[in-house]
């Protein structure tokens, strides 16, 4: 992984492409928020999220308002190896980020994420 945390587009195989994928940093920060919730380890899975948001965050990844024909993030990559979408923008990258952010609020203000009923 590299030290910004936003990885390579194939986890396993980064000698493909040294290409980045923003799309799979938001989905797994927004994903280690929540993580972060369910293990005793949670601080460790928080951090690395919070480390993910906050590149993603940077000029580097996040595009400026009204530019990038009006998507959040840049640098998303959909498939390397049929030459698909590469270095642009997808959707569920921004709605993962979104979302990842929105958790990220969240748990510095104290708040749970989801709401546990008992049976």
């Amino acid at each position: 992984m590299p030290e910004d945390m936003i990885p390579y587009w194939d986890y396993s195989a980064s000698e493909r492409s040294k290409m980045r994928d923003t799309s799979a940093a938001a989905i797994m920060a927004s994903a280690l928020m929540e993580l972060s919730t369910y293990s005793n380890q949670g601080e460790k899975y928080f951090d690395a999220g919070e480390k993910q948001l906050k590149s993603l965050s940077s000029s580097t990844y996040l595009a400026k308002p009204g530019m990038h024909k009006n998507f959040i993030l840049m640098h998303a990559t959909g498939n390397f190896l049929r030459n698909s979408e590469l270095d642009g923008s997808l959707s569920y990258a921004d709605y993962y980020y979104i979302e990842g952010l929105l958790r990220y609020l969240q748990l510095l203000n104290g708040k749970e994420l989801y709401k546990v009923m008992k049976l």
